[in-house]
């Protein structure tokens, strides 16, 4: 049951990026409450649907000590691989 409530959730909140994308995403790692200390990986492990969508329409381009900035492909003026 939690599992679909989870699958459920990240499907809303895929279909409302898609909708109306924002520029940026911003991951906090060592935040409470997460799996893993890098929010990257805890997103990609709990969302791997919308982590597939978010690394096909965005590309990192800062990592400030495990705060990592990621613009969409459109506003990137330089990517930065991985």
């Amino acid at each position: 049951m939690i599992r679909a409530m989870r699958d459920a959730h990240e499907q809303d909140m895929l279909e409302r990026l898609k909708t109306t994308p924002p520029p940026a995403f911003v991951f906090i790692g060592r935040s409470p409450l997460m799996s893993f200390a890098d929010a990257v990986q805890d997103f990609e492990t709990h969302c791997p649907t919308a982590a597939a969508w978010v690394e096909s329409n965005y590309v990192e381009t800062a990592d400030f000590e495990g705060i990592r900035v990621w613009l969409r492909r459109d506003r990137a003026a330089r990517a930065r691989p991985r």
